[in-house]
């Protein structure tokens, strides 16, 4: 595997990371609504009129607008192929919405389309590396469906039994600050749920993120890992790997200021020589 300088996911995120600073500065410039990356004044159609009256939606065509701009200019990036594909979403997508729920749907989709078009161009082995693995896709709406309640529908044996989860065996929470990993089963699916509270333990333990883990013929043990003290991003996290080997499989680290699960790319982040993992301690 060809290792990839982590500058260039760095440049790839300054890229698709403008649209927020762009919007997050015009929100502290006035009360002024937000505009769509169009001429409201030339709206002509249904979906058009829908933007511009809606502040969400007109926020969400300007989001969209500066990530197409800053991708279109990225090295790897194949500008008039990419302009082809937005006029057909444009066309094909956008075009075919008739209500607001629609224009959000479709435009939170196409956002993140475009985040993984930049971030693959800027370094596909680490695209590969991150990507999530396979659930079946009914067990993983159910686990997805689980973000947001209480952490008591995983803590308690009868509460997770009858909602189809169990425990699995031989994988110990993994503990951060304010959040712990957890790892169930669902019939032949393995997720990892994140149970958040907050670094000062004051709001109520809520789930905050699940991961899907790989098939134990890919990877059976869980780990806890740490990147080191120098890295910016030093954080702990859960790793897998095969039982008797070194080399990990997968790594997420665990950003409890978002309180949610990072997948890592390992050959940008180098984590075979600088992620220290070892076997979470047994117990609760």
């Amino acid at each position: 595997m060809n290792i990839v300088p982590a500058n260039a996911i760095a440049l790839a995120l300054l890229a698709i990371g403008l649209a927020s600073a762009t919007s997050a500065a015009a929100a502290g410039s006035g009360d002024a609504a937000p505009s769509p990356a169009f001429n409201c004044a030339r709206a002509r159609s249904n979906v058009e009129h829908l933007i511009c009256t809606t502040p969400e939606l007109a926020k969400l065509d300007a989001q969209l607008a500066d990530i197409f701009l800053n991708s279109s200019g990225q090295a790897g990036v194949d500008a008039k192929a990419l302009r082809r594909d937005e006029d057909q979403w444009l066309l094909n997508v956008r075009g075919a919405c008739t209500d607001i729920a629609c224009l959000k749907t479709a435009y939170a989709q196409r956002i993140q389309a475009l985040k993984d078009q930049s971030l693959q161009a800027a370094s596909p082995a680490a695209y590969a590396e991150t990507r999530p693995f396979h659930a079946d896709a009914a067990l993983l709406r159910n686990a997805q469906a689980l973000i947001g309640k209480s952490c008591d529908l995983l803590s308690n044996p009868a509460s997770a039994a009858a909602a189809g989860y169990s425990p699995i065996k031989g994988f110990p929470p993994v503990v951060a600050n304010g959040a712990s990993s957890r790892a169930f089963a669902n019939q032949r699916a393995r997720f990892a749920f994140l149970l958040a509270t907050g670094k000062d333990d004051s709001a109520q333990c809520h789930i905050s993120d699940v991961v899907v883990l790989p098939d134990p013929s890919v990877a059976n043990t869980l780990l806890q890992c740490n990147s080191p003290l120098d890295d910016p991003a030093a954080m702990t996290g859960i790793g897998m790997r095969l039982v008797g080997q070194k080399k990990v499989v997968a790594y997420w680290a665990i950003d409890t200021d978002r309180q949610v699960f990072n997948r890592i790319a390992l050959g940008v982040l180098d984590a075979q020589n600088t992620l220290r993992c070892q076997q979470p301690e047994t117990g609760e």
